[in-house]
């Protein structure tokens, strides 16, 4: 099946370049997903301003306790 919107082909532009090299392991190519959405700089970039990315603020273990109510002290 030929995809709808063909994703970025190396050499990629410097700015999404530095965006994979930040987000990938050295050495592993970036995933299509993420080389079909770089095609707009805009739509890549409101991607990973999403936070979808992101390590975020709170370890796994407070994650864990906020997704496990009979964990948390006030029980909610």
């Amino acid at each position: 099946m030929t995809p709808r919107i063909a994703p970025l082909e190396p050499p990629y532009p410097p700015a999404a370049q530095a965006a994979f090299d930040a987000i990938m392991p050295k050495g592993v190519a970036p995933l299509t997903l993420f080389t079909t959405l770089a095609r707009s700089e805009r739509v890549y970039g409101k991607f990973r301003a999403g936070g979808l990315l992101d390590k975020g603020t709170i370890t796994l273990r407070e994650r864990e306790i906020h997704d496990r109510p009979d964990l948390r002290a006030d029980g909610q």
